[in-house]
């Protein structure tokens, strides 16, 4: 193991869990918080749901006039959230530890690079912070952890991240509030959870909206906000104090932040989700003859401006160090390329021995064949196969929106 490795704080991820989120979510096996969550946020609403929609006589086509509860593509598609989202944000959150300590491979302190400023204390204080963050969000213990409160610029970032906690849970309960009042003074396009078409449908409505906008939102926006932010930061650090580390053959193809490039892709798989209630409102339009409302179409717009958003601008710091790495490497070669073709000229042109002429071109060939390699580098912490992989999972959701669109 070597000194930076060794160095490196755990990101206690393997702190067991202190509240109800920690212990039978974050610490309990994929499966069983699988199972719980879906239970809570998908089956528990919906079996809700169908029993009051019975009750209210607003269940099938034939018991309303309004639009039925089994017509209502849009509130089922919302059902659906509380059996993708908790999964996806379990396996992102549990691939937080694995990206952070994978700095160790890519990191070189003051000690051992003169242009780094990257400090063995800076480096500890940064995981430290990862580590407090990810352990609070998580419910589990920070009894091996420290708040940094010594190290004012940490402390701002963990003070923002907790105000973005708040405006998050404010947004999500504003957001039931808001639309529980529109469902009861709407008197146009009615629906089964209209208060004027049935107050079962109405307070039934109302209640799974808290559980699933209210309570679930900010236990699976706040961790998706709180992931990106860790992987942009700990990269913006890494960039202001030069302390990347150059890495000529790297097998994740990505300069050796694979893992970073991975979290990402994670992160914005996370947000996928969201797209299935989009699809749920549209096809709801095309079953009722409605034209697609122009704010549908800015609201997909902007989903996925946000999907690429969360996919890049995590890893845009890293790309600016990994290029400037790599015109370094480059300049240094160039220097070197040009004096073998200047000792390779002269040999020539002085009629030299033999030998010294192809001592001279073989030393010109070798540079040029690792300065093609080193063209072919990346500059960016992911690969193709991954931009490929990434693609692949978001192309079914926005073509299809698409499609809905020209049907």
């Amino acid at each position: 193991m070597s000194t930076l490795e060794s160095n490196l704080i755990d990101i206690a991820d393997e702190n067991e869990g202190t509240n109800i989120l920690g212990r039978y979510f974050y610490t309990a096996s994929p499966i069983n918080a699988f199972l719980i969550a879906c239970f809570i946020f998908s089956i528990i609403p919906l079996i809700f749901t169908l029993v009051s929609a019975y009750f209210g006589n607003v269940l099938l086509e034939s018991n309303t006039e309004a639009l039925s509860m089994s017509g209502d593509y849009a509130s089922l598609s919302f059902l659906t959230l509380g059996v993708l989202l908790p999964p996806l944000v379990l396996l992102m959150m549990n691939t937080i530890p694995i990206t952070v300590e994978s700095l160790s491979n890519v990191i070189e302190l003051d000690t051992e690079n003169s242009k780094s400023t990257m400090t063995k204390e800076r480096l500890s204080a940064l995981v430290n912070t990862y580590s407090y963050l990810y352990c609070k969000e998580t419910g589990r213990k920070t009894d091996n952890l420290e708040y940094p409160s010594e190290d004012e610029d940490l402390d701002k970032f963990i003070k923002r991240m907790n105000r973005t906690k708040l405006i998050v849970i404010l947004l999500a309960v504003s957001y039931t509030i808001v639309t529980a009042i529109l469902r009861f003074r709407e008197t146009e396009n009615l629906s089964w959870h209209n208060a004027e078409v049935s107050m079962i449908g109405f307070v039934c409505r109302t209640i799974t909206d808290f559980l699933g906008a209210a309570v679930l939102g900010p236990l699976v926006f706040y961790p998706i906000i709180l992931s990106v932010m860790i992987t942009y930061h700990s990269l913006k650090q890494v960039s202001e104090t030069n302390s990347l580390k150059y890495i000529r053959f790297s097998k994740d193809e990505a300069g050796g932040l694979g893992e970073y490039g991975w979290q990402s892709f994670l992160n914005t798989i996370a947000i996928l989700p969201i797209g299935i209630v989009l699809i749920g409102i549209i096809v709801q339009a095309r079953m009722m003859g409605y034209p697609i409302a122009g704010m549908n179409i800015f609201v997909t717009v902007v989903y996925f401006i946000f999907v690429l958003f969360v996919f890049f601008f995590p890893l845009s710091s890293a790309s600016t160090s990994m290029g400037k790495l790599k015109r370094k490497e480059l300049a240094d070669l160039s220097e070197h390329y040009a004096n073998s073709y200047l000792k390779f000229k002269h040999a020539l042109e002085a009629a030299e021995e033999l030998d010294l002429i192809k001592e001279h071109s073989e030393a010109m060939i070798a540079a040029e064949t690792v300065f093609d390699g080193i063209m072919k580098q990346p500059t960016v912490p992911y690969s193709k196969a991954l931009i490929a992989r990434l693609a692949g999972v978001v192309a079914p959701v926005f073509g299809t929106i698409l499609g809905l669109f020209a049907f």
